[in-house]
């Protein structure tokens, strides 16, 4: 096979990897009580914005547009499809193993195309007031931007570790960010803008050239290739405790919690505090549960008020069963802890940790609600 069948096999192969992933999660009850209802639900509230705009639509500006976009294209990446196993054969055929990476490329830059097109349709009922030649300015700008925030975001990737990673992606997102947004608060002319959007383009080619290119970055290109290949199964695991696969931290000293919580101790402290650190500490703990929250917040946002009643005593309900099921995780699963199960102060801790964060979480879909309230 030549490097371009190569590569159409990799993506048939992660495609149908990614739907035996999905196949399973969402089994026929979640397809027939919440994936098809939300679908038509989503049909009807977006045929709605056609026909009348919302009340919030004002504060639906281009430069909020530009800025969704924005932040969405740094939690994009390249993918490559690099292997393991091209360590064995394309490493001694550079030639046809470039060329795959470039039909890789290829195929992410149409793919991103491709995404912005369908998400530039779903706020195209909050365009009116351009007309097409603006629309298509606007359009070419977004997909310049993200292939420039992705090839940079690849760049810093390949290029730093650790804490000089992490300032380089937060430095130039505060920095990028506030540019794109001057761009259109400024009302800058048209353009203008093309003449960003062709820069960005020429600036995103030249910081992907030397990745593509070469084979100097092979060990990084398919620790990359793992990542993204178990998006899905990474974030599955952070929304279920069950099948949750504790995440490795490599440090010395701890990044937040670094002192006792409480100053008086006794056992039922002790274990309050074992909690919040290890839950505070793994991303995946943390992560899920405040996705679950900012999903149902989202959720409250717009539906209508008894849809929104309905989901904020469900999601009251199935938080406790989940912080529940995290203390199982943390604390009764293990082998130390376990001998405490039977004290009293171990169910105490147990229930004051799940009152505490439920209670947490339905103080931010109170705000939610409120703001709702506000705005629309």
């Amino acid at each position: 096979m030549n490097s371009l069948q190569v590569l159409i096999n990799r993506i048939k192969k992660d495609y149908m990897y990614q739907f035996r992933i999905w196949k399973n999660v969402l089994d026929w009850t979640v397809m027939l009580y919440i994936l098809i209802p939300a679908i038509v639900a989503a049909v009807i509230i977006y045929r709605s914005w056609w026909l009348e705009l919302p009340s919030w639509s004002n504060l639906l500006s281009v430069s909020v547009i530009a800025s969704a976009f924005y932040i969405g294209a740094w939690s994009g990446v390249y993918r490559l499809f690099v292997k393991e196993a091209d360590g064995i054969f394309y490493l001694k055929h550079t030639s046809d193993f470039i060329s795959m990476k470039k039909w890789a490329f290829t195929y992410e830059i149409l793919k991103t195309i491709l995404r912005i097109v369908l998400l530039m349709f779903v706020f195209l009922p909050f365009l009116h007031n351009m007309d097409l030649f603006e629309m298509v300015c606007f359009l070419f700008y977004l997909i310049a931007m993200s292939f420039f925030i992705q090839s940079l975001h690849l760049k810093i990737r390949f290029s730093y570790n650790g804490w000089k990673q992490k300032i380089w992606h937060t430095t130039l997102f505060i920095v990028f960010f506030f540019g794109n947004l001057s761009l259109f608060i400024l009302e800058g002319s048209t353009m203008l803008l093309i003449m960003i959007a062709i820069l960005l383009a020429f600036v995103s080619f030249y910081l992907v050239q030397p990745i593509v290119c070469t084979t100097r970055f092979f060990q990084d290109e398919c620790l990359l290739e793992n990542e993204q290949r178990l998006r899905f199964v990474t974030v599955i695991f952070g929304l279920s405790p069950s099948i949750e696969k504790p995440k490795i931290i490599k440090r010395k000293k701890p990044f937040i919690l670094r002192h006792k919580l409480f100053k008086q101790r006794n056992a039922q402290k002790g274990f309050i505090e074992l909690f919040c650190k290890i839950f505070l500490r793994n991303f995946l703990y943390v992560g899920g549960y405040f996705r679950l929250i900012a999903v149902t917040s989202a959720a409250i946002f717009i539906l209508p008020l008894v849809l929104k009643l309905v989901i904020g005593f469900g999601f009251c309900f199935f938080i406790i069963s989940w912080i529940e099921g995290v203390w199982d995780k943390i604390i009764a699963a293990n082998p130390i802890s376990k001998r405490y199960s039977d004290h009293q102060a171990f169910y105490q801790a147990r229930q004051k940790t799940v009152w505490f964060f439920t209670i947490l979480s339905g103080g931010i879909l109170l705000i939610s609600f409120v703001l709702s309230k506000v705005v629309l």
